[in-house]
């Protein structure tokens, strides 16, 4: 049996850190299908997977850079 790497969850505020925005874009990006929500909570609060979230940020950064060039 393959094992599988447990997934890494981080809330709205550490993901809109690492990607370099607010975490009202985040919680936008989420609700508008851009980025996955992991987990939801009862109460509303968000949680991503990490790798997905890093993901998006390099391509973010890379879409950036190249419309500066």
């Amino acid at each position: 049996m393959k094992k599988t790497k447990p997934t890494q969850l981080e809330g709205t505020v550490r993901s809109a850190r690492r990607i370099g925005v607010t975490p009202e874009y985040v919680r936008y990006l989420a609700d508008h299908g851009r980025i996955p929500i992991a987990h939801k909570t009862i109460d509303g609060r968000r949680f991503f997977d990490v790798g997905v979230i890093e993901r998006f940020a390099r391509a973010r950064a890379a879409k950036q850079t190249a419309t500066k060039s």
